[in-house]
């Protein structure tokens, strides 16, 4: 898995393997509210994914930064573990054709899907992963 700094909210700054949970896989979303109007539309169906799987999946958002008026927007849908990036690091490091899109990491630090694009694909991809 590619390993790079990103920020929380808090503005810590932290190595994206830091935030894998060791026990469970971990899926992060990719999106892009600069580029992607469909991104922000989102957010309260990852903060139901994020209910639905806790326990069964580390789900973390990986965004680019967010100006205060998204950081409403994920606040109102209730989304946790947004992480950010500066530049599209993250994206080109994973090989993120299209946003909004997801991958899964295995517990030990390997991806352990390929990416899956847009609502659909994420959810068909979060239920594979739950049942590994």
């Amino acid at each position: 898995m590619p390993n790079m700094q990103v920020v929380d909210r808090t503005g810590q700054e932290l190595m994206l393997a830091e935030l894998l949970d060791a026990g469970i896989p971990t899926v992060i979303v990719f999106v892009d509210p600069k580029g992607c109007t469909h991104c922000l539309e989102l957010f309260p169906e990852i903060a139901q994914w994020q209910a639905k799987y806790h326990g069964n999946l580390n789900l973390l958002v990986l965004s680019t930064r967010l100006s205060p008026s998204d950081w409403e927007i994920a606040d109102k849908a209730k989304v946790d573990n947004i992480l950010e990036q500066s530049v599209y690091e993250a994206f080109e490091s994973f090989e993120v054709p299209k946003i909004p899109s997801a991958t899964v990491i295995h517990p030990s630090g390997t991806i352990w899907a390929p990416i899956a694009i847009g609502p659909e694909g994420i959810y068909d991809l979060l239920e594979l992963a739950s049942k590994r």
